[in-house]
């Protein structure tokens, strides 16, 4: 888990999942989403940040409970709304309540969010609804526990290899001396050592194999047991009816804007989804019908096949300097 460091600048944060929708309840957990400007030795130097872009921090609060908070450096976050990604564009569309951090660079920032429209919408949402809709029918993942157990096994293999490696070298450049009775048993070989450099290698490479969370396409124990109850994940089944209808509204109205809040449009309904009010099949109907509907919405929508990719260049240069200057 990673957060921002001082020398980074938090220039826009919002309530997002479904409290932002308007479809949360007293026990919904809080999820947040923020713009960062970096510190200027990322930009000016050969400084990373997070891993590619991306930080993530889960703590508990007092008040809101469980809180799990993503980060996005500017460029990242500027590059996944040029590419209309589902995940990161509602930021820019929430409702004025549902921001926390909103600087003058925030402001600029969803000022300018039109900038990003094209028709690159429906290839982004309708794709990442196909994949919810997929995973709705998933699998538990029952390996998950042996898993943990051998990836543990691994762990502790290396730490010993890594130890016998260390004492065998030392043996061998005359930098560590054994008693008699212990020479037998640990002293140098050249073929053992060899041989314990490769297998902490390769066991290295099976940690980075073995799965020991909820495989991709699979669920974990509150996606099982919401399958269980229901007979498919109904939280698969709200997000693919939601992205799609937000989808056909923005292909075919992008002036009304994307609309991230769903109260008084179909919250009641989202709602009901979440609580398995439909059958698979209702919802796989919908889907496809919501599919074909996309289809014909991209045809005659009025958005730009490409976005201002110039104009999304200098903002984000704006962005940065002025934050960095200020």
């Amino acid at each position: 888990m990673a957060k921002p460091s001082d020398k980074d600048t938090t220039i826009l944060t919002g309530v997002i999942g479904s409290h932002s929708y308007g479809t949360a309840t007293p026990t919904s957990d809080f999820d947040y989403m923020s713009v960062v400007i970096a510190s200027p030795d990322v930009y000016l130097g050969l400084a990373n940040w997070g891993s590619a872009g991306t930080k993530d921090d889960v703590y508990e609060d007092p008040v809101k409970g469980l809180v799990e908070h993503r980060y996005f450096e500017i460029k990242k976050f500027v590059g996944m709304c040029e590419g209309m990604n589902p995940n990161a564009l509602p930021l820019l569309w929430l409702e004025p309540q549902h921001y926390e951090v909103l600087t003058p660079q925030g402001q600029l920032l969803v000022k300018n969010r039109e900038l990003f429209n094209s028709k690159k919408m429906y290839h982004t949402f309708s794709g990442y609804a196909h994949g919810q809709l997929r995973a709705m029918g998933g699998v538990f993942n029952d390996a998950e526990e042996p898993n943990k157990i051998l990836k543990a096994g691994h762990i502790k293999f290396q730490k010993w290899a890594d130890g016998m490696i260390d004492l065998m070298r030392r043996i061998r450049d005359g930098k560590e001396v054994l008693p008699e009775d212990a020479a037998d048993i640990y002293h140098y070989d050249e073929g053992w050592l060899n041989a314990l450099i490769a297998l902490r290698t390769h066991s290295k490479e099976e940690v980075k194999r073995i799965k020991d969370g909820p495989i991709t396409g699979r669920m974990g124990k509150k996606r099982k047991d919401l399958r269980d109850k229901f007979g498919y994940d109904v939280k698969f089944a709200f997000h693919t009816i939601r992205l799609m209808r937000m989808c056909n509204e923005f292909l075919r109205h992008p002036e009304e804007g994307l609309k991230v809040y769903r109260k008084g449009i179909d919250a009641d309904f989202l709602y009901s989804i979440r609580e398995g009010a439909f059958k698979e099949e209702e919802i796989k109907k919908m889907a496809d019908d919501l599919f074909e509907e996309a289809k014909d919405a991209l045809k005659s929508s009025p958005l730009p096949d490409l976005p201002d990719h110039a104009a999304i260049h200098n903002l984000t240069m704006d962005l940065i300097r002025s934050t960095i200057n200020q």
